[in-house]
């Protein structure tokens, strides 16, 4: 038998049908350009502004009737997006009607101080297996739990709203993401170990491992300690060729690295670019061709942290940490899409699948990585690497 519908939801969605077969006691939430008590029963918020989703949390509590269940909606109007193929103006748009609006309301939940668990469904309609720009929110949940186990968040891909109130009945403090494919079966995610040799393709690869001998290779983020190693072991290793890309502008720590790369038998030259702007991939890609000629790998270590529990970060926050994994990744893919690679490999981290106390931002964004280099990969793109940072 179906679930019934709770008798009260906060539901963030985009017109009435759904709200009026709810219970008498459910809210809606529209998106809009202000904050506006338009009913009794129903609001509208910029899904952007931070007060806003602050100020109807807080009203609603001030009157007793905030919910313990929230259906925030949003994302369902964009369906499966290729993140691969969409414009930098669509992803930004999936990523705030999902990621960002989760950010903003679970922060103002969170500030209510519950006494009691909050089910929190962030509900879409990307049924493809990884759902790339819809992923992040299971990583944010498996942060947030860490944080505040009482705001139980669970990304649903879904098709109708029985299959809700099912998730919000079968609401677990481990569960993260579920999808109901399209003949309404029930699928959770599981792990479970995979063969090395899956990671690369068969053959004479093998053999030499995952790049070829003198290989001309992009590595982002390196002059940080894990971006120092790889550089270091690629010029030992394959003899590598190496445009090392970081934030900071070339000075001793790039030339000090310089140095080490070519006393290993490689060579390298530094370019200072900021991959949280995507439009300096194009830039980076271009200047590695015309240093060393055809570039044979990327290796995007890239990233930042801002870490702090959820209640006291911010949008900037948020902005910084995703940047250079999301659309720094999605920049670099282009960039890159008809060099002959051997290997794309972008680092990612445990957080992205277990979460990490302080790191909400952080886990989602590297769940991103993971769910991006997953699915359907491209020539020379590998399984996002999960270190244990």
């Amino acid at each position: 038998a179906e679930a019934p519908a709770p008798d009260a939801v906060l539901l963030f969605d985009r017109d009435e049908s759904l709200w009026r077969g709810l219970g008498e006691r459910s809210i809606l939430v529209r998106p809009g350009s202000a904050y506006c008590r338009l009913d009794e029963r129903s609001f509208a918020i910029d899904p952007a502004a931070a007060p806003d989703y602050e100020r109807l949390c807080s009203t609603l509590k001030a009157e007793g009737r905030l919910p313990p269940t929230v259906w925030m909606l949003w994302s369902c109007r964009h369906g499966a997006v290729e993140a691969r193929t969409a414009s930098p103006a669509v992803v930004a748009e999936v990523v705030r009607d999902g990621l960002q609006s989760v950010f903003h309301l679970c922060a103002a939940l969170a500030r209510t101080t519950p006494v009691e668990p909050v089910v929190i469904l962030h509900g879409h309609a990307d049924m493809t297996e990884e759902a790339p720009l819809q992923a992040p929110v299971a990583g944010f949940a498996a942060a947030l739990a860490r944080e505040n186990p009482l705001l139980q968040l669970v990304s649903v891909a879904f098709t109708n709203a029985a299959q809700l109130a099912a998730e919000t009945k079968a609401a677990a403090p481990l569960l993260r993401a579920v999808r109901w494919n399209a003949g309404g079966r029930r699928q959770v995610r599981s792990y479970g170990p995979r063969a090395s040799s899956a990671l690369m393709n068969p053959g004479a690869r093998e053999a030499r491992g995952p790049m070829r001998g003198g290989a001309t290779v992009l590595l982002t983020g390196a002059l940080g300690g894990i971006g120092r190693h790889v550089a270091r072991h690629l010029a030992a290793r394959y003899q590598a060729r190496l445009l090392l890309v970081g934030r900071s502008a070339a000075g001793a720590a790039s030339e000090k690295l310089i140095e080490e790369i070519r006393a290993a038998g490689g060579d390298a030259h530094y370019f200072a670019a900021d991959m949280a702007d995507e439009a300096l991939a194009p830039a980076a890609a271009a200047a590695v061709r015309a240093r060393f000629g055809a570039l044979h790998a990327v290796v995007h270590s890239a990233g930042t942290t801002r870490d702090k529990f959820l209640l006291h970060k911010t949008a900037d926050d948020l902005a910084a940490v995703l940047a250079p994994k999301l659309a720094g990744t999605l920049a670099l893919d282009r960039a890159t899409a008809n060099d002959p690679l051997d290997l794309f490999v972008c680092f990612s981290s445990l957080a992205g699948t277990f979460g990490n106390a302080g790191q909400t931002d952080y886990s989602a964004a590297k769940r991103f990585l993971d769910a991006f280099m997953a699915a359907p990969p491209a020539p020379g793109r590998s399984p996002a690497t999960g270190w244990p940072l």
